[in-house]
């Protein structure tokens, strides 16, 4: 069909359109909009660029007016038509204005596809000041179509329309004021230009203090997430870059909302401009809420990407989530997101981690006056590890703060980290500035003391094994303890420090044990941990450096235990340090009692130069009499060895001198018959006798000087002493002869078979004996001839004389003892000689006291005792009858 023919079918039937839209026909109608169609479609379906041009002419041509809108515009879909309508409209607008309701206007106005309105916009916005952009229609049109499409992302602002606001200011205020009464169109607000005009606007009310409800409402219409570069970013921009003046946006929830998710990043921190934002925002009270919302979109965010690590991070905002953290006893746990942010974001969050520890540690602080407060963030591990870092940094520098010492000791859960890190981490240059503090290594040493008794219930030979002290077990609220295998061993082998408290630990509890045996069974439980190795050595060590002093009684109560005291017992047995010269340990009871068992044991060789230390130094002397000499002398000959060194013998020596009875035991008897036996060769088995002797002599021990091997080399030296030299007996040997009948007799047994001896007959003990063996032979074999020999008067011998004294005290004057006259001696006129010594002696003895008594006998031998002729009878004149008259004369002047 020819463009003139399509003309023409399309006039009649517009003409046919009108007559039935005037009759109200609308079958006619519709067949007649049909036609037209139909004809359109065969022009532009067809159509070339020259058809195109002829559709644009049927279009525009005023010939065809009576063709209504929605069927002219239709033609328009075809793209060449479409640039051709545009060029013949330019082109007619070059020469003059679109007249007003023109078939020009009215394509410009009711083209309603979005490709031909942004081909028209393009045309304006080429002539800013040409007839198409002066066109009021146009412009309302385009305003209503950007409008209508503006708040559908689907339906952008085309490059047309943007272009022409772009190049026509007026256009686009027009476009302001539209928003302004219609703030629904999104993306026409949007718009680079529409956008600049309205921020300056927005910025300057937002400055003033207040959005105007215009503003408010394009801005509430705004969709999250941003819109880049749209007036919401621009006003978060504005907000955020220059917090001090964006009051107003501040005010809008929609803009915090938009600040709030700007900051949700995947980072661990939020621009400078963000966090001045949030200062500015702390520091003014928060007067809108903002952080208290921004808070809760960090909750809300902790576990969903991009996270919210940088806001929880933020000023202000970690302050609250902390505060709401603390405010959370143990028993209302830490919420998922609260956790997320401490946990799965301890790396990306330090600061909110931090902002937790300070007031958890200040919230312990204002309760100490309370009762415990048990606070959930302290259960929390990330938590818990910074805590201890820090604290460990503070000890690492210098004094750790005090708030932070009493959370320790306050929070049950802190105390748990912190024993588990230092078991955990034993050499750690943390663990040893922590152990540093004497108020955590004392609570450290508390739970390994503690430990034990856990150890022990559940049947552990050691404290090697894992352990978990269980919750309540060290007080109130404690909760369990873990303490992995191996752990204790190696933190007291790195810290010495922790070891010298563990030992102080280890003091009490053994003296706990010691006096509580129905609690402890006996020391078993204490010994798990005295036992330890690097407790035991420090024990040791501590102990053998007291030297001579004596163990304290709980001290002594180590060794209670048969590990302990092995261990001791080989220092001293190795002698590296000068262990056996430790008195203060050897002296133990159950110390010495090993010791000697192991001496006695290896007492078949020489001894060692390590036994002889122990044994030559002074202040072992106790161990020595107390356990090593008695065992010595219990094994006998085994242990000659032993027995011959130098303390163990003068030890054994000095127990036989005390020995109160007739006999020394049979053990005793037989070291003496050992020493003797080994012969005069065996220097130390010699001194071992003689020292022997020597006791028995300084003692005047019966015991030792009844004994077989002694007694003999005890006579022997008497008489050796005496009848090869002369000389009489000395003091000690006299004593000892006084004190020992037996052996006085045989000494006296000697003295009368050796007659000429005057020495030995002159000592008392033996004179004693003499004296009361001739007695018992009064009436029968005295005198013999040895008793005459004793008794002769030789120069020197004074047993004549103590015989008549004898008889003298016994008042004996028959007996043939008594009138014994032989070879030069008559004791009856030594025994007055005797009477007169004791009479002259009394006579002298009251002269020398100013007294006048006189002393007589009579014919018949009677003695008087007289004074101012007062006289009392003094019997035969007996020392005692003496003394009795005396007293009685002295009575009788009173």
């Amino acid at each position: 069909m020819t463009t003139a023919n399509a003309k023409l079918a399309i006039e009649k039937a517009a003409t046919d359109a009108a007559a039935a839209s005037a009759a109200g026909a609308a079958a006619q109608i519709a067949a007649a909009h049909t036609a037209i169609n139909d004809e359109l479609t065969n022009l532009t379906h067809f159509a070339t660029r020259a058809d195109a041009d002829q559709v644009a002419d049927v279009l525009l041509d005023a010939v065809v007016d009576k063709v209504t809108a929605d069927e002219a515009i239709w033609a328009l879909s075809h793209a060449d038509v479409v640039t051709a309508v545009t060029a013949k409209l330019v082109a007619a607008a070059a020469l003059a204005p679109i007249a007003p309701a023109s078939r020009a206007e009215h394509v410009l106005v009711n083209s309603k596809d979005d490709t031909v309105l942004s081909a028209f916009a393009q045309a304006a916005a080429a002539t800013p000041a040409g007839n198409i952009a002066k066109n009021a229609a146009f412009r309302a049109a385009l305003i209503n179509h950007m409008v209508a499409k503006a708040n559908d992302p689907a339906k952008p602002i085309s490059a047309g329309e943007a272009a022409f606001l772009a190049a026509d200011a007026s256009f686009a205020a027009e476009v302001v004021a539209r928003l302004k009464t219609d703030p629904t169109a999104v993306n026409l607000a949007n718009n680079v230009t529409v956008c600049g005009q309205l921020t300056v606007t927005m910025n300057a009310e937002a400055t003033a203090g207040n959005l105007s409800p215009e503003i408010l409402a394009l801005l509430n219409a705004q969709p999250l997430p941003v819109v880049p570069n749209g007036i919401l970013y621009q006003a978060r921009s504005y907000a955020v870059g220059t917090p001090a003046t964006s009051a107003g946006y501040v005010k809008v929830k929609k803009v915090r909302d938009a600040i709030n998710q700007r900051m949700l990043q995947p980072g661990i921190t939020i621009t400078g401009p963000q966090e001045n934002f949030l200062l500015a925002q702390k520091n003014a009270g928060d007067p809108e809420g903002f952080l208290k919302e921004a808070k809760d979109v960090a909750i809300a965010n902790a576990q969903v990407a991009p996270y919210s690590y940088g806001l929880a991070n933020g000023p202000g905002v970690r302050d609250l989530l902390a505060a709401d953290m603390v405010a959370k006893a143990s028993g209302a746990a830490l919420s998922a997101d609260e956790t997320a942010l401490l946990t799965i974001g301890a790396a990306h969050t330090p600061l909110l981690r931090d902002a937790v520890i300070k007031a958890a540690v200040e919230a312990v602080k204002a309760d100490l006056a309370t009762p415990k407060n048990e606070l959930a963030v302290f259960d929390n591990a990330t938590v818990q590890a910074a805590f201890i870092a820090e604290v460990a940094r503070q000890a690492g520098v210098g004094a750790v703060n005090a708030d932070y010492l009493a959370a320790i000791d306050n929070q049950a859960a802190l105390r748990k980290a912190f024993v588990e890190y230092i078991l955990a981490n034993p050499a750690t240059p943390e663990t040893v500035a922590l152990l540093n503090v004497p108020e955590l290594r004392d609570a450290a040493a508390a739970v390994i003391a503690f430990a034990p008794i856990i150890a022990q219930a559940a049947a552990a030979a050691d404290l090697t094994g894992a352990i978990v002290i269980p919750a309540g077990a060290l007080d109130v609220g404690s909760p369990a303890i873990n303490i992995g295998a191996g752990e204790i061993p190696a933190l007291l082998a790195a810290n010495a420090s922790l070891r010298a408290a563990v030992v102080v630990n280890a003091k009490l509890l053994v003296a706990t044990a010691a006096a509580d045996r129905a609690t402890f069974a006996k020391t078993e439980i204490a010994n798990l941990l005295v036992n330890e190795t690097s407790v035991q050595a420090e024990l040791l060590g501590e102990l053998f450096a007291k030297g001579d002093v004596a163990l304290t009684k709980e001290e002594a109560e180590l060794f209670e235990d048969n590990d302990f005291r092995d261990e001791a017992v080989a220092l001293i047995e190795a002698n590296a340090h000068h262990e056996a010269e430790a008195g203060g340990v050897v002296n133990n009871q159950r110390v010495g009692e090993e010791l000697a068992a192991r001496l006695v044991a290896a007492a078949g060789a020489a001894l060692t130069a390590e036994a002889q230390a122990l044994l030559a130094h002074p202040a072992n002397k106790p161990c020595i009499e107390k356990h090593i000499a008695p065992a010595a002398v219990t094994a006998g000959a085994a242990a000659n060895n032993l027995i011959k060194n130098q303390q163990v013998g003068e030890a054994i020596v000095a127990e036989m001198a005390k020995v109160k009875g007739p006999a020394l035991s049979v053990e005793q008897t037989a070291v003496l018959a050992a020493m003797q036996g080994l012969g005069a060769g065996d220097a130390d088995a010699v001194r071992v006798i003689t020292n022997a002797k020597a006791a028995a002599l300084a003692h005047s021990s019966v015991a030792l000087s009844n004994d077989v091997t002694l007694q003999p080399l005890l006579l022997a030296d008497m008489q050796v002493a005496i009848l090869g030299a002369g000389v009489p007996l000395s003091v000690d040997q006299s004593n000892l002869l006084k004190a020992n009948n037996a052996l006085a007799a045989a000494v006296g047994a000697i003295a009368l078979a050796n007659p000429a001896e005057v020495a030995l007959a002159n000592d008392p003990s033996v004179q004693a004996w003499i004296i009361a063996d001739m007695r018992s032979r009064v009436g029968g074999t005295f005198p013999t001839a040895n008793d005459d020999a004793i008794l002769a008067a030789a120069a020197g011998n004074t047993l004549a004389a103590a015989v008549a004294q004898e008889c003298y005290a016994a008042k004996d004057t028959a007996s043939t003892l008594a009138t014994y006259n032989a070879g030069g001696t008559n004791i009856a006129t030594l025994r007055g000689a005797a009477q007169a010594a004791h009479i002259a002696a009394l006579q002298g003895e009251i002269a020398a006291s100013g007294a006048q008594h006189q002393v007589s006998t009579n014919a018949a031998g009677d003695v008087t005792l007289s004074f101012k002729g007062t006289t009392v009878s003094a019997g035969t004149g007996t020392a005692a009858e003496l003394e009795a008259a005396k007293r009685a004369l002295a009575r009788s002047k009173k």
